[in-house]
């Protein structure tokens, strides 16, 4: 049997349904799921899947609040126009309050991933005494859109050609202990703006669209769930704060000994340039990333929060280049150096990058607007070629 009585289903995937929790789950002769009527497809496809699970704990999923809000919280119209394109939109509240199904989804996905080795649904703690862990995330947005009508001929596109839009972002997708420890924090997050050929007589979907952006959020966030250690040796804070010095200045390779609990040292080079900045690869850089975070935003993707600092030979010349998205910015000077920073997306480190400069002890800009960096001056002559290195022969003018 598939079902399990008296907690009405241990199923064969490994996901256990408490008996009445939402009352919309259906579960076929093989074991699957029927759908939900026009809602979120009941099966967002293959995943990544293992023989056995990566962590062989049992976790509880608690129901994902709703936490949409201004624009996101508006039900868009059917008929949705946006830059003069009429789109057909997912209707969310057509089916029901959104998120106990987009719960059994994340759910099911989870479960058929083989990441746990349980995965039980539940309306709060108690009702899940067995867990070791526990999945709470909220809803910020989740739409779905495809062109309504075929390209106008003047157009000049394909006739089966259809533009889909969808984005889809959980935030805040924790896995904590029962004391509250955070063991993962990350979002489930996944946009699609693109032009798509159709077969022939298939209408697009947009509740497909939208589970398209859905699955490949999960998947992602999957990975990273795997990829996590989960035995409580790594804790992510609410709130994070570097490790005061207690001998004064403190040099660029000794920044990982103040590095707060949670954060790391990930990456490190000495062939760098600031990101934003036209120079030669010179510098020396530093990457620090939170541990046990994932994030998303639609202009950066998926990606791991973290600070990088950069050390560069201030005789090397720097130019803004004024083309990147997100510049590394002027943090200040020392003796010969200058130094460079850059905190990407969100994370419990929000002062970092003055923290790394307070511990540094750079003298700061003394200006706002930089645009030039470094370079040979009077008072400051070129450096001396290095010995037996071979001198360009001088050029006689007549």
């Amino acid at each position: 049997m598939d079902l399990l009585l008296p907690k009405l289903g241990l199923l064969r995937s490994g996901i256990i349904l408490l008996g009445g929790l939402w009352g919309l789950v259906a579960c076929t002769a093989g074991g699957g799921f029927a759908g939900f009527g026009g809602g979120l497809p009941a099966e967002l496809g293959p995943g990544v899947r293992t023989p056995t699970p990566t962590h062989p704990l049992r976790v509880a999923l608690l129901p994902i609040v709703d936490d949409r809000r201004g624009p996101d919280g508006e039900e868009p119209d059917e008929l949705y126009v946006y830059r003069g394109t009429t789109y057909r939109a997912t209707q969310v509240g057509e089916t029901g309050a959104p998120t106990p199904r987009l719960t059994e989804v994340v759910a099911r996905h989870l479960a058929q991933s083989r990441a746990f080795a349980q995965v039980i649904l539940v309306l709060n703690e108690s009702q899940a005494p067995e867990a070791e862990l526990f999945v709470e995330g909220r809803l910020t947005r989740l739409r779905g859109y495809v062109e309504a009508e075929a390209p106008p001929a003047k157009s000049g596109r394909p006739a089966d050609e259809r533009q889909v839009l969808a984005e889809v972002l959980i935030k805040n997708l924790k896995v904590r202990d029962r004391t509250g420890r955070v063991y993962f924090d990350g979002d489930v997050g996944w946009s699609i703006v693109e032009a798509r050929r159709l077969p022939a007589g298939v209408e697009p979907d947009p509740w497909d669209i939208l589970g398209e952006a859905l699955r490949v959020g999960l998947e992602a966030w999957i990975a990273e769930i795997r990829a996590a250690d989960l035995s409580g040796r790594v804790v992510v804070l609410g709130k994070a704060a570097a490790k005061a010095s207690t001998t004064g200045t403190v040099a660029l390779e000794g920044l990982s000994e103040h590095l707060p609990p949670g954060w790391a040292l990930a990456t490190r080079t000495a062939t760098a340039t600031p990101i934003g900045w036209r120079g030669p690869a010179s510098c020396d850089a530093l990457h620090f990333r939170q541990q046990q975070s994932f994030r998303f935003h639609r202009a950066l993707g998926p990606y791991h929060p973290g600070v990088t600092i950069w050390r560069c030979p201030d005789h090397l010349q720097f130019r803004y280049g004024g083309q990147a998205e997100f510049p590394a910015r002027f943090l200040g000077t020392l003796p010969g150096q200058l130094y460079f920073s850059l905190a990407i997306g969100e994370s419990n480190w929000r002062d970092a990058e003055a923290e790394f400069a307070r511990l540094l002890n750079v003298q700061p800009p003394s200006t706002r607007h930089l645009f030039e960096l470094g370079g040979p001056s009077p008072a400051r002559p070129p450096p001396l070629p290095p010995p037996g290195a071979r001198l360009p022969r001088p050029v006689l003018r007549r």
